[in-house]
């Protein structure tokens, strides 16, 4: 059975760096690109479809897409469409967000 990892978290929480660390085993594929948007932007999202974006799949397949921790929708398409999966969430103390928001400005 496919076995699959998801990394959802805040902005500047360190989702890339993790991406990019799991992406080093063998164990992982990593897909068609870091952030898929697939559960956030799908209209009517379904594991055949999610699975076009992996080349293989017999692997632990990664898709690092932070914005679905603020997507109950997406949360739910999760939920619902993925059998195995690991969720992995990276949050950050408000006050560092709070000070890059500012630096943005």
């Amino acid at each position: 059975m496919n076995q699959h990892a998801i990394v959802a978290g805040a902005q500047k929480a360190g989702t890339t760096t993790l991406h990019g660390i799991l992406i080093q085993s063998n164990e992982v594929e990593p897909g068609s690109r870091k952030e898929f948007h697939y559960f956030d932007k799908s209209s009517n999202p379904n594991y055949k479809d999610y699975l076009d974006h992996f080349d293989e799949h017999n692997k632990i397949m990664l898709d690092s897409t932070p914005s679905y921790i603020y997507n109950q929708n997406a949360l739910n398409a999760i939920a619902r469409i993925i059998p195995r999966k690991k969720i992995i969430v990276i949050l950050r103390t408000q006050l560092k967000g709070l000070f890059y928001i500012i630096k943005c400005m």
